[in-house]
């Protein structure tokens, strides 16, 4: 079987499509002609072509050299003329006079399509799912499905999926199909057998390092069979498929071509000889290697030094220097992303001293220094979005046409700054882990730890991705943020191709998780667990921080495709802090199966006797969760009644605080942080739940006491009022009604006296009320199956539809 690379570019291509190339001015491409004939040659090409964009010299210059064996082509820009999308249309076996009607044609590809046609012109649409103009829809690639028979199944410089999916979808035609797109769109199939397709591979090389990896596979023997082939769709695809690093690569050893023949400076610089080592196999120039070992010695004991990380890059490249180029990128990449790392921790430490100096001018000037890393890095930010901004598309072409025939299992990645610490997020994020890992849900939650902290809690499709930066929340000190290192975690991450992304939390890995989705077309939903604004408040006694807070969490979630919200009633609250209603869904949670245990349960019972009446706070302490309130309540009660005890379990910023003011008040008692296992035996051995946090978006201790047969008393403020069925399974009351509070404290005591079995069926209620609406299976059945379509069709913000409902 002969192979040809069928999409190749020279230096007689035009200007770059690409923005990162474009900033530079360089030329689209600087290879050779002769060193594309000579590489395909030696890849084991038996044919070879050249398909510049709109330029035919190069392909015509072999032809004259080797005209048994090199076809002429070109890569046509062509145009939709009723919206101006563009199409990249390849030609093979044309003459001159024809490249030059061609070309007259190509603004209207309706024209050059006819001309072709007429002309009985073998061609091939040219990576027909990336839209070059950011105006391909579906309704595109349907008429080119009418207007077209050959397509390029594998292109060499795009990833897998845009591949693979887009051949599928040309395998599944059938006329029926065929007849409802004519039908739709009044366009003549170009043949009589418009269902089934012909196929092309070319690698769409511009920088002499992938010709000939990606091919066309043909029986043909001589270039006219070939031509034959491939305009009766005998031909096929073969070859590899491209990353975003290597793309990148291609950018650089681009824009290293471009110095060379710029400027003698520019060519004999440090950066340009590493070039060389990396793309041309060649050795370290010897002054410049000095140089370097005199970096060595001044920074030897500076592990963070970004000239070190060079100077142990070119050692490495100085000693494998003969190692094909694929083989260094792995080394470069790994390199690249420590300097960047370097230029990152440099600066957070240099913010950290000009914030606390308060050196705005300084503050501004090490922002500035981040421009070099940001320099190195770009194009691996550039590339890995170029590749993946064709999965909506390529959602629509899973969806019209492989429903059916490709069943496909929704991937989520789970981002949280919070996942080993003592709050309602961490444990929520926990619990999906596990409940998602043994249901076999595809789900991967992602966070930073360091190694000491993981421990077997962790669920095990749990990523710990690397820190290089970390420092204390303000105001919540139990909780560390970590940088993490960008690079190396977006490599860890981008081959899970996760259909969304959940984030959690608005910290630095919540960020970095919107970066990732946006870099990837993933659909983002932010999940507002907590108002960091209404709890600042409550901390801080001035309004700059709380403002600062607003402004950022609401930029944060209003850039999601939707935010989940645990309650109505904080969907409400948000909507009236300009929040767009639209984007917003209700969702709630599932409770975990230790709390379904009806040991502890049934056993209570056996307690109506006792004398004493508990009360119980379970849940962070801190001073926005109202507990002040609280104790002020029970000093009152206990004047009036010695046998009410108030058990307080959690841990939290104002812990050591609150046993200082509690220490000489008889009947409390603070727990502690309490292992998770024991949770339900002292829900279920307590009387009565309180919490009087205003705060909570939804309150996941209520859920696990209700669960565990403990009415509450909660706020009428926030989410907590939402679980409580107010008089049934608990009370609902204003924190401003301090006597209330204390009323209705009475009131539950007193049932339980003299009315047990009412007050028994209130725990009875609160069970149910958990059982029957709080069920985990139901939680993952509405995130990952098709009934929880709207996730799967994202309105834009002008949409008036309700919110939605999903379980978490």
């Amino acid at each position: 079987m002969a192979k040809i690379d069928l999409h190749v570019h020279s230096k007689y291509s035009g200007r770059p499509a690409d923005w990162f190339l474009q900033k530079f001015g360089t030329n689209e491409s600087y290879t050779e002609p002769d060193i594309i004939y000579k590489t395909a040659k030696e890849e084991g090409m038996d044919f070879i072509t050249v398909t510049d964009h709109n330029k035919i010299e190069a392909s015509l210059i072999l032809q004259k050299k080797y005209p048994d064996e090199v076809i002429t082509g070109c890569e046509f820009t062509t145009y939709f003329p009723e919206d101006h999308c563009k199409i990249h249309l390849l030609t093979y076996g044309i003459t001159e006079k024809q490249f030059e009607e061609l070309n007259l044609l190509r603004e209207n590809i309706y024209e050059m399509r006819n001309y072709i046609k007429e002309n009985n012109i073998a061609y091939s649409i040219a990576h027909a799912t990336y839209s070059i103009n950011g105006k391909l829809t579906i309704n595109h690639l349907e008429k080119l499905i009418l207007m077209f028979d050959v397509f390029e199944g594998i292109n060499g410089s795009r990833n897998r999926i845009g591949n693979d999916i887009w051949m599928l979808v040309l395998n599944s035609l059938t006329p029926e199909i065929i007849e409802e797109l004519y039908n739709k769109h009044k366009i003549e199939p170009i043949s009589k057998d418009p269902w089934v397709k012909g196929f092309t591979g070319g690698s769409d090389d511009h920088a002499a390092l992938f010709i000939a990896r990606t091919y066309t596979k043909t029986d043909a023997l001589t270039k006219e069979e070939l031509l034959d082939e491939l305009k009766n769709k005998k031909t096929l695809a073969g070859g590899r498929h491209n990353d975003y690093r290597s793309f990148a690569f291609t950018l650089y050893k681009i824009l290293y071509e471009f110095s060379k023949n710029q400027s003698k400076k520019i060519s004999k610089s440090i950066i340009s000889q590493l070039s060389e080592m990396v793309f041309e196999k060649k050795d370290f120039n010897f002054i410049n290697w000095l140089k370097i070992q005199s970096i060595k010695k001044k920074k030897k004991k500076d592990k963070d030094d970004i000239k070190l990380h060079l100077y142990e890059l070119i050692k490495t490249l100085k000693k494998n220097h003969e190692l094909p180029f694929e083989m260094k990128f792995d080394m470069v990449f790994h390199k690249i992303s420590d300097i960047f790392d370097g230029f990152i921790k440099l600066l957070l430490k240099s913010l950290s001293k000009s914030m606390k100096k308060g050196d705005i001018v300084n503050v501004i000037k090490n922002i500035s220094s981040l421009i070099p890393g940001a320099f190195l890095t770009f194009p691996f930010f550039s590339t890995l979005y170029h590749m993946y901004s064709l999965r909506p598309i390529i959602r629509e072409l899973e969806e019209k046409f492989l429903n059916k025939v490709l069943p496909k299992k929704k991937k989520i990645m789970w981002f949280t700054d919070t996942i080993n610490e003592l709050n309602g997020v961490a444990y929520t994020i926990k619990k999906i882990g596990w409940y998602g890992f043994s249901s076999g849900r595809d789900l991967k939650i992602v966070s930073s730890l360091n190694e000491d902290e993981i421990n077997n809690e962790l669920p095990p499709n749990f990523i710990n991705i690397p820190s290089i930066f970390n420092f204390k929340m303000p105001h919540y000190e139990t909780i560390t943020l970590r940088i993490p290192s960008l690079l190396k975690t977006i490599e860890m991450l981008y081959e899970y191709e996760p259909d969304e992304v959940y984030i959690s939390t608005p910290g630095p890995i919540g960020l970095l998780g919107f970066l990732f989705a946006k870099l990837i077309s993933a659909k983002t939903i932010g999940v507002y667990h907590t108002d960091f604004t209404e709890q600042a408040k409550r901390i801080v006694k001035n309004d700059v921080l709380p403002e600062a807070i607003e402004i950022t969490t609401k930029w944060f979630f209003t850039n999601m495709d939707k935010t989940a919200v645990p309650t109505n009633e904080y969907i409400n609250i948000l909507e009236q802090r300009g929040y767009d209603r639209n984007k917003m869904a209700v969702f709630k949670r599932g409770i975990d199966e230790i709390f379904y245990n009806n040991k502890y349960f049934d056993e209570y019972d056996r307690t109506l006797s006792n004398q004493m009446f508990n009360l119980l706070y379970a849940g962070r302490i801190s001073e926005d969760k109202n507990i002040d309130f609280l104790i002020d309540i029970y000093k009152d009660i206990i004047k009036k009644n010695k046998n009410i005890n108030l058990i307080i379990a959690g841990d939290g910023p104002y812990f050591e605080k609150l046993k200082k003011n509690v220490k000489e008040i008889k009947g409390i008692q603070l727990l502690g942080r309490i292992k998770r296992e024991k949770l339900p035996n002292i829900y279920a051995n307590a009387d009565l739940f309180v919490f009087p946090s205003n705060t909570d978006t939804f309150g996941m201790v209520i859920l696990e006491a209700h669960a565990c047969g403990l009415p509450a008393i909660v706020s009428d403020l926030g989410g907590p009022k939402e679980i409580v069925k107010n008089k049934k399974t608990g009370f609902i009351i204003n924190t401003d009604n301090k006597e209330k509070w204390i009323g209705i404290i009475d009131y539950v005591v007193n049932m339980k006296k003299n009315n047990p079995q009412s007050y028994i069926k209130m725990r009875k209620n609160a069970r149910e009320h958990i059982v029957k609406e709080y069920n985990m299976e139901k939680v993952f059945k509405e995130i990952f199956e098709e009934d929880n379509k709207y996730l799967n069709k994202i309105t834009d913000s002008n949409t008036t539809k309700k919110p939605e409902k999903i379980l978490v």
